[in-house]
């Protein structure tokens, strides 16, 4: 008896719908690893040109200081106290289309960052992100320090309208040179104070301070970390955790008598008394 070879209607469907669903998942992944490799040279591009403003600036370069000003879809390094639209000096970069610079908070509340002629430190610091438009979970969060130095604070945030900024990571600068320091203090105000050998959690080699611990205060624990991203001659970058899950004391946090930053039981955080210190930044 002869019998028919070949594929059956249902099976051709089956067929195609797992082609289909590989199709899409190749397509996806593609397309993220793709937005990934364009947000990571957006950032690097864009922390390279703010620190070619500090550079020209601190060179003197045409006797004139020198910016970047921050927009939706692009940066502009500029020349001059101030950003001008209209001046022929501005050289504009922009953003790939599938990205955005959103959520601006610089010191001021403008969107340029200029740098002093001097001392090479600018007025303008805080943070800004940069995100990709469809996937807001995919954003780079750039910190610019008092002493115009730029981090890349993460990798990633959660989505849009998820993410809380609070004191639990807080970013300020202190400008005097600490690598001879001798005692980082915390004050619990009305418990005790705990003195930190300096010298013990630095490192002369990397240019570091790293310090973590959990204290018992009044009966209950409670649990930082304070670390430098850089310790210069001229300043160091603090950067101190105080989550409030772990932490329901008021504190007060000292380098040899100078008053860095102060905590609230609540964890309000305030601008140290020191005169070498920055507002601090939340992240």
């Amino acid at each position: 008896m002869y019998k028919k070879s070949g594929f059956t209607l249902i099976e051709i469907i089956i067929a195609i719908a797992v082609f289909g669903i590989i199709a899409l998942t190749s397509f996806v992944y593609y397309s993220s690893v793709k937005k990934n490799s364009l947000i990571k040279t957006a950032v690097s591009d864009i922390i390279l040109t703010i620190e070619l403003a500090q550079n020209k600036t601190l060179a003197s370069l045409n006797l004139s200081s020198f910016g970047v000003k921050l927009d939706n879809g692009s940066y502009t390094l500029f020349e001059g106290s101030f950003y001008s639209s209209t001046s022929t000096d501005n050289t504009i970069y922009s953003l790939p289309a599938e990205l955005e610079i959103v959520n601006i908070s610089l010191s001021g509340g403008g969107s340029e960052i200029v740098f002093d002629r001097i001392t090479g430190k600018t007025s303008n610091y805080g943070t800004f992100q940069v995100r990709v438009k469809d996937n807001p979970s995919q954003t780079r969060t750039i910190v610019v320090n008092s002493s115009g130095k730029v981090n890349v604070l993460s990798t990633s945030l959660p989505p849009s309208g998820t993410r809380k900024y609070d004191s639990r990571h807080v970013h300020f600068t202190y400008s005097q040179n600490v690598s001879l320091a001798t005692t980082l203090t915390l004050d619990f105000v009305g418990f005790t104070q705990v003195n930190i050998p300096f010298q013990d959690y630095y490192d002369p080699a990397s240019g570091k301070f790293s310090w973590s611990g959990t204290i018992n205060v009044g009966g209950e624990d409670q649990t930082l970390k304070i670390i430098t991203h850089k310790i210069d001659p001229a300043y160091a970058d603090f950067s101190v955790t105080r989550d409030l899950r772990y932490n329901t004391k008021a504190v007060s946090i000292n380098l040899d008598g100078e008053n860095l930053i102060n905590y609230s039981s609540t964890g309000t955080t305030t601008k140290g008394l020191s005169a070498n210190v920055s507002d601090p930044v939340l992240q």
